[in-house]
């Protein structure tokens, strides 16, 4: 995110502080769900437009994928193939952690306890 021009930076710092109180969907013109869990933060300063793709984490986390100065009126289709990958390693990498927590969890449960019998 710090390689974008200084001006892009600003706007996302201000952005960032928003999402943090209203969530990650800010709505038009600021931001826009692309489906299945990605998020497009839309940037506009004196060097231009940027993109910002992002998606949510378990406990209000945000997570940024990909970001890109624009330069047609189109999303080019390379960068949001970029962030829709990554967007799926993101959910698989999540996934994964859930599945093994709730092995660990599960596996705890099931171990006998063992209890003293107390003597008379």
């Amino acid at each position: 995110m710090l390689e974008l021009p200084a001006g892009f930076v600003a706007r996302f710092l201000r952005y960032a502080e928003r999402m943090e109180i209203y969530g990650p969907d800010l709505g038009m013109p600021h931001t826009r769900a692309m489906g299945d869990g990605l998020f497009e933060r839309r940037l506009k300063a004196g060097e231009g437009i940027a993109r910002v793709f992002y998606c949510t984490a378990v406990g209000r986390r945000i997570v940024m994928l990909h970001q890109f100065i624009k330069k047609s009126g189109k999303t080019p289709r390379k960068e949001l193939a970029i962030a829709r990958k990554r967007t799926k390693a993101r959910m698989i990498s999540m996934l994964t952690l859930m599945a093994r927590v709730l092995r660990r969890t599960l596996e705890s449960m099931a171990t006998p306890c063992s209890v003293k019998a107390r003597g008379g």
